[in-house]
């Protein structure tokens, strides 16, 4: 009698492999995401340029964030 194809090791590591996939490629996804921004002098800057008004207490609540971009259109 031939032995198995597979061992129960590699079985479970097979499960356990394919149950990690959708974390891997989330976490690709995130790093690609990121390395977008990482490429892009306009939304460094834009980043930049909130974290000063963060620094100078340029604050606002969320519900007059939400009302301004109402008031402009953007939702």
């Amino acid at each position: 009698m031939s032995e198995p194809l597979l061992t129960e090791e590699d079985r479970a590591n097979i499960k356990l492999i394919a149950e990690e996939l959708p974390k891997l490629r989330r976490l690709v996804e995130e790093l690609l995401e990121t390395l977008d921004v990482l490429g892009s002098e306009e939304e460094l800057k834009a980043i930049e340029e909130s974290l000063e008004q963060v620094r100078h207490g340029e604050l606002r609540d969320w519900d007059s964030y939400v009302k301004s971009l109402r008031e402009k259109g953007e939702i």
